[in-house]
């Protein structure tokens, strides 16, 4: 079983051929975002999507970012015939522990990564999930997203369509 603990929501473990999600938080990550909003000005922001009560909107952050496996479960129970989404096969908890396929992640020096992401940058999308290759794959010989848990990458699917994402 192998560990992957690259994201801010969740722990990833690697067993054969399935990838587990656990909801959890990386504090040493979230501190780095919470310093980063706050040098680029972009924190205030930020906060107020959890309301305009700092207390307040410190535990309905904590929570958004527990409930991403939940959301990428919803999301994907809504839009499982799209064929860019790598399926979720197995939920526990009500979505909260979920398990997909294993894919091959893409590396940033992959060729087929590289032309992706300047189709990408071609169609104005700057919201960071479209942006790393890790959030991407390959599976069944398309390329897929790993991670769409995230209620702004949502939105973009939403409003630009699921063909943003096929070759």
């Amino acid at each position: 079983m192998k560990i992957i603990t690259q994201g801010l929501s969740r722990l990833v473990f690697i067993y054969g051929d399935y990838a587990i999600k656990i909801p959890w938080i990386n504090f040493v990550l979230l501190i780095k975002c919470f310093l980063k909003y706050k040098e680029e000005g972009a924190f205030r922001d930020k906060a107020n999507r959890y309301g305009k009560n700092k207390l307040l909107a410190i535990p309905r952050y904590l929570f958004h970012v527990l409930s991403s496996n939940r959301r990428e479960y919803l999301y994907f129970k809504k839009h499982k015939n799209e064929e860019v989404l790598l399926p979720i096969i197995k939920v526990f908890l009500f979505g909260y522990i979920i398990i997909q396929p294993k894919g091959n992640v893409f590396s940033p020096s992959n060729p087929r990564w590289i032309k992706f992401l300047k189709k990408i940058i071609k169609k104005r999308i700057k919201q960071i999930d479209f942006l790393k290759p890790e959030n991407f794959c390959e599976f069944n010989g398309l390329i897929k997203m790993l991670d769409y848990g995230n209620d702004q990458t949502q939105e973009i699917l939403d409003l630009r369509g699921f063909e943003i994402i096929k070759e």
